[in-house]
């Protein structure tokens, strides 16, 4: 772009920018998503309860625990940090970039697991009847598929919940 305005190389470019406006080229630096004050203390409360709860001398119990997690994987791959490179003045830092980018197709991988790893997996592909995950989704496709794996590992009991 200033090569084609001014009609002079892109390496004499880089040479003035470097030299003559005193810039350097960098990459952005990736940070993940950030919880809030209020989602921090509620995870801290909540695994304080639980410990005191199971703690000491249920280590089997510990064991046993599955939990879960759900991420959206968006189609589009967002720039890579070369991509993403920018010219900034050489005292100044790196702009911070946060890692997903939202493209328009994307999939909800539901993920649960313990202590030995994962123990079911589920997706959700959004469609013009269901774009979200719902309640009804997550209980008859995801826990169900849950409670069916881990009956299988342990055995025929009783599941709560």
């Amino acid at each position: 772009m200033i090569q084609r305005e001014f009609s002079i190389s892109s390496s004499r470019v880089k040479l003035i920018l470097k030299r003559k406006v005193q810039m350097k080229k960098v990459c952005s630096r990736w940070v993940p998503p950030s919880l809030s004050e209020d989602q921090k203390q509620n995870r801290l409360n909540f695994a304080l309860d639980f410990l005191n709860a199971y703690g000491e001398g249920h280590e089997r119990r510990l064991k046993e625990l599955v939990t879960g997690d759900e991420m959206w994987a968006y189609y589009q791959d967002p720039l890579t940090k070369r991509q993403s490179m920018q010219w900034v003045k050489k005292k100044d830092s790196r702009l911070a970039k946060f890692r997903r980018s939202r493209s328009a197709k994307k999939t909800m991988y539901i993920i649960f697991f313990n202590s030995a790893g994962v123990v079911s997996t589920s997706r959700l592909f959004p469609t013009k009847k269901q774009s979200t995950m719902t309640s009804e989704f997550y209980v008859e496709t995801c826990l169900k598929k849950l409670v069916r794996t881990l009956k299988r590992r342990r055995g025929k009991m009783d599941f709560v919940g």
